[in-house]
């Protein structure tokens, strides 16, 4: 966004055209939350954040140059903004700005990091790493311990009981929740055939014991939730779709959210039930610090969907690439 971009964003948010908003954030296809509203788009956008109660500050990067810019809400104001110079982006505590596909572990400062064939992990206060290659989607549970995607199995780097060997320079034992074999085995999908082969591409948890995880099933993508509480994990398949993308789960991980094949974005509560789908040309998304509300950017702005019931609020106008609220 231009500074001339910005300081329109000040002076009032512009009035979106009814097409532009049908095409960019109405659903075009799957189930209306039961009870939702929509707010409709407003000459100025800040008394409807400020009355629905949402607060604190987007950060989110420029279409044409990426640069970084932040608005604090509900206000709408720019605030200062992270140097960076890139669209896509992760951001840690303190509005650390790093690469996509950047995990972090606040308590302990740990950041994990992937590329292309691997994952790098960072230990900020020891100033030293480890190099993972053949890894990806990188994962930290609550307690800190590292989740990887290593030659098809998801494996954990944690800390090590007794006097067992560390088996890396950050003092982590390897252990391994499910090889590729048995996450295959124990997942029931409604294909046919079944596949050979289930190839997780991203991982996320819910909390102490469970995660979930986006998977690469051959014909279709799958959605999945993995109970790691026994010794045989517990699979269950949440959604199948010829594509899913951009899983975001929220602070607390009390909701999921995932794009899928047409655009659309797919919501849904711990416990798997799909709470709607909204939306099309989703280009990214951000839960809010306290999980209430979830900002989908689409071609026409954001809208600000409500966890508890569906409703929207706006959509504001906002010209980006990537997004996040803290």
């Amino acid at each position: 966004m231009s500074r001339l971009g910005t300081f329109a964003l000040v002076a009032g948010v512009v009035v979106l055209a009814l097409a532009a908003l049908v095409d960019a954030l109405v659903p075009r296809d799957g189930p209306e939350p039961a009870g939702a509203t929509t707010t409709g788009p407003a000459d100025d956008g800040a008394p409807l954040l400020a009355e629905a109660g949402i607060e604190g500050r987007l950060l989110y990067t420029a279409p044409d140059d990426c640069r970084m810019d932040a608005v604090e809400l509900p206000a709408l104001e720019p605030v200062e903004a992270p140097e960076w110079a890139t669209c896509a982006f992760s951001l840690g505590p303190g509005s650390a700005v790093a690469p996509e596909g950047t995990v972090f572990e606040r308590a302990s400062g740990l950041r994990a990091e992937e590329f292309e064939g691997g994952v790098d992990v960072f230990d900020p206060a020891a100033r030293r790493g480890r190099r993972f290659e053949s890894a990806r989607a990188p994962a930290f549970r609550p307690d800190g311990t590292l989740t990887l995607v290593r030659r098809g199995a998801i494996a954990t780097l944690g800390p090590c009981p007794g006097r067992a060997p560390a088996v890396d320079r950050l003092g982590r034992c390897r252990s391994t929740i499910m090889t590729e074999e048995e996450l295959t085995s124990l997942t029931p999908l409604s294909v046919d055939p079944e596949p050979l082969r289930l190839a997780v591409e991203t991982l996320a948890w819910l909390d102490e014991w469970r995660l979930v995880a986006l998977a690469d099933a051959g014909a279709v993508d799958v959605l999945l939730s993995i109970d790691t509480r026994e010794a045989e994990p517990d699979v269950e398949v949440w959604f199948e779709e010829e594509s899913l993308r951009m899983l975001e789960v929220s602070p607390r991980g009390r909701f999921v959210s995932a794009v899928i094949a047409t655009g659309q974005l797919a919501i849904f509560d711990d416990e798997g039930i799909m709470l709607g789908v909204r939306g099309s040309q989703v280009r990214a998304t951000a839960w809010s610090p306290d999980e209430r509300w979830l900002a989908v950017l689409g071609g026409g702005g954001v809208l600000f969907v409500d966890s508890r019931d569906g409703a929207t609020v706006g959509p504001v106008a906002l010209a980006a690439r990537d997004l996040a609220w803290e």
